[in-house]
């Protein structure tokens, strides 16, 4: 039995070891206003359709929405970051655009991972982000993956009253070996699944054990 047991577990165990995206933050903004996980500036909730709104018309750099835990990444043993939103520019935003950025806090500041242009078919001024946007950064020359670091979503400095709105925003990783600040949310992929189908069949061979001791 002990034998048994042991081949279950080291096959589940070269399953799970297999490539599963780590859900370190989330937010599909369904709370009545803007959750406490963020830094912000210039951004406006919408409780009709729940998004949140970054706004035009600031000259310092830009309003932003900033993942304010900080995300644990060296200690967690990760390598890739992947951000992914739903979003959509107000309508007649000619000119306009935000970045994806990335800041390790180690004195590098923050890093531009990607730009959003306005192209008029990504524009809803309605305040539905129906737009789908994923990226991926690896640790690397480029990139630090460091303890603390931090991501955000920032529009650029021209002036007008419509803005950025944003959705379904969600941080993952493709490992996290100790949880980071926070809580690990979710472990998609196949790996919770042979979590689960190991789980039944410890169980069915514990009963089938205890039954054949009788």
């Amino acid at each position: 039995m002990k034998n048994k047991f042991l081949a279950l577990f080291l096959a589940v165990c070269s399953m799970t070891s297999a490539s599963g995206a780590v859900v370190i933050f989330q937010d599909d903004f369904s709370s009545d206003a803007l959750a406490a996980n963020y830094s912000s500036q210039g951004v406006n909730y919408n409780a009709t359709p729940e998004s949140a709104t970054i706004t035009r018309g600031y000259s310092g750099g830009g309003n932003y929405l900033e993942v304010s835990q900080t995300l644990n990444l060296d200690t967690g043993g990760s390598t890739q970051l992947t951000i992914a939103f739903d979003y959509a520019f107000g309508t007649s935003m000619y000119g306009s655009g935000f970045t994806v950025e990335y800041n390790d806090h180690s004195g590098t500041g923050w890093q531009v991972i990607d730009t959003i242009a306005y192209t008029g078919t990504n524009a809803n001024n309605d305040g539905t982000a129906s737009n789908s946007y994923t990226i991926t950064i690896s640790e690397g020359t480029t990139y630090s993956f460091t303890d603390g670091a931090t991501i955000r979503i920032i529009g650029n400095s021209s002036t007008g009253s419509k803005g950025y709105h944003i959705d379904n925003l969600t941080v993952s990783v493709d490992q996290m070996s100790t949880p980071s600040k926070g809580t690990v949310i979710m472990i998609s992929g196949v790996s919770g699944w042979f979590v689960l189908i190991f789980s039944c069949l410890f169980r069915q061979e514990i009963k089938r054990h205890n039954f054949l001791k009788k």
